[in-house]
């Protein structure tokens, strides 16, 4: 074969040949396919990229690597040239789009302000963006995040300006440093039937909690909200102190249900000293595996010989009645772990005994109902008002069932709902609530006689209502509103005299008509099957 003194410099050159003796077309030595040489590499590249893309980059890699003057001279791209151009004007639209974005992941995230003087931080929004500038964190305290407050506040203004009725809730609370704060929320329905929940203020409340005191920043709050007169109800806890306050402001008082829930599971179980006793056991264990690593790795080796899922001990907090729930749960569930690996390491007297075991399990069966209620009763996208009836009775027949079956703690369950819920369906708004849904209608009213008593009240509310209706329409009658339908349909006519004959009901039968629309049904007790 002829052979022909070919400068083989580009790196494509690894992956073919000269070919024939005409050397117009080379051979590829990955698939054998012939390529037209025509003096340059371009047809040997394309064909790389195409069919053999892993040696294509491997080529394109060498080529940059073997260009001429790369290391001083290579032109930056677009992208480089774009990012070492100048910076973002202060308040250009893109910088302001930026801006924005940051107070989003600040106010949602609840991110603290520092975040921006952060390194880390820094970097990545760099990398994100070379030519936006960071705002500093005064910057951001004294003027973007109080006009994001406001436009905010502005906007559930005019939000609530949409409601007939708002309820507030409210609580008071500690913070680490031990400072009480007052946090207000308001709650309504739009013209739309949406559901809303806006959290209008949390504010320090120094000095005693006094009534009085409370009453006045309560206040303050609603003045500047401007919803006073809109407000029908106030849902706090069963403290003497709110209680008092919300009543001298002249507001309707709904105790919080999940509040009186926490109040029933915590005397119960102060009734109860033999489970009292064992509680403070599982404490000591739990104090023992938590204040020893030894201890927690050995219940970790513990756990996987014996196959058991791999959870964590829970500890019990005096604010959240559940978490005792949740401690007992944890420790009847990994109790086989627990006494083999107390054994193991010499602690048998923190071991729990089977007449304790017994115990604990028998306050899972009565606190599961009250931990499901909890659950229940504290969604945010539901009015949930109208359930306080139906399950406060279906706890009270599920803690009556366990007691007849010797379950001590199910006995004081019921003693203490039977004293805490002694007169719910006499709250008008509760029983107002839970016979106008649907779902309930009569149905969960032990008494029937608080079931009437919300319905003749409902009733009267309805004729008033109707009243004010019929005089605005007798106001804006006109002589034009008696003529007669100008198209000859017959049932044009027949719905004209159809409307003539309901403007002629009085507003205590329209009352009656709408209420028999929800009729009641047959209710159930405490003691029925």
């Amino acid at each position: 074969m002829a052979s022909r003194n070919v400068r083989k410099r580009s790196a494509v050159w690894t992956y073919f040949d000269d070919g024939d003796e005409t050397y117009e077309k080379v051979l590829c030595h990955i698939c054998g396919e012939r390529i037209v040489h025509s003096g340059n590499t371009s047809n040997m590249i394309k064909h790389l990229k195409i069919k053999h893309r892993e040696e294509y980059n491997s080529v394109e890699v060498k080529r940059k690597k073997e260009a001429p003057g790369t290391s001083k001279t290579s032109q930056p791209s677009v992208l480089e040239s774009f990012r070492q151009s100048g910076k973002y004007p202060e308040g250009s639209p893109r910088a302001t789009a930026i801006t924005k974005k940051l107070l989003k992941l600040i106010t949602i995230d609840l991110q603290p302000i520092s975040i921006v003087e952060d390194q880390g931080f820094q970097e990545f929004v760099q990398e994100l963006d070379s030519r936006y500038v960071i705002p500093s964190r005064r910057s951001l305290m004294r003027t973007s995040l109080p006009q994001l407050f406001q436009t905010a506040k502005d906007n559930v203004k005019l939000t609530m300006a949409d409601a007939n009725a708002i309820t507030l809730t409210t609580d008071l609370w500690t913070s680490r440093a031990g400072e009480a704060y007052i946090s207000v929320t308001s709650h309504f329905i739009d013209s739309n039937w949406m559901l809303h929940s806006h959290v209008l203020e949390t504010t320090n409340l120094p000095g005693e909690h006094t009534a009085d005191a409370i009453a006045n920043k309560l206040k303050t709050i609603v003045d500047d909200w401007e919803i006073a007169v809109k407000i029908l109800s106030v849902v706090t806890d069963n403290g003497a102190n709110m209680v008092a306050a919300i009543r001298q402001l002249g507001y309707r008082h709904i105790p919080c249900f999940a509040h009186t829930l926490i109040l029933i599971v915590k005397d119960s179980l102060k009734e109860h000293e033999t489970l009292g006793k064992v509680l403070q056991k599982c404490s000591s264990v739990l104090s023992f595996f938590h204040h020893s690593s030894k201890a927690s790795d050995k219940l970790k080796e513990i756990q996987k010989q014996l196959s058991l899922p791999e959870h964590k001990l829970i500890q019990s907090v005096e604010t959240r009645w559940n978490s005792v729930f949740y401690m007992i749960e944890r420790i009847v569930e990994q109790n086989q772990a627990i006494t083999t690996a107390l054994c193991l390491l010499g602690r048998n007297s923190l071991c729990i005994d089977q007449d304790d075991l017994q115990e604990l399990k028998k306050a899972i069966a009565a606190l599961q109902p009250f931990e499901e209620v909890t659950r229940e009763i504290s969604a945010e996208k539901y009015v949930s008002i109208s359930k306080v009836i139906p399950l406060t009775t279906l706890l009270m027949k599920a803690s009556a069932n366990l007691s007849r079956s010797d379950n001590e703690l199910a006995g004081y369950l019921v003693q203490q709902c039977s004293r805490r819920f002694a007169n719910i369906e006499m709250n008008y708004p509760i029983a107002v609530s839970t016979f106008l849904d649907p779902r309930f209608k009569g149905l969960p009213f032990k008494s029937n006689e608080s079931m009437e008593m919300a319905k003749t009240k409902l009733i009267r509310e309805l004729q008033t209502e109707r009243q004010d209706q019929s005089v605005q329409q007798v106001d804006g009658l006109s002589p034009s509103d008696e003529s007669v339908p100008s198209n000859t349909d017959i049932w044009a006519m027949f719905d004209s005299a159809r409307e003539r004959s309901q403007q002629d009901r009085s507003a205590s039968t329209e009352a009656h008509v709408e209420i028999r629309s929800s009729p009641r049904q047959q209710g159930f007790g405490v003691g029925a099957a």
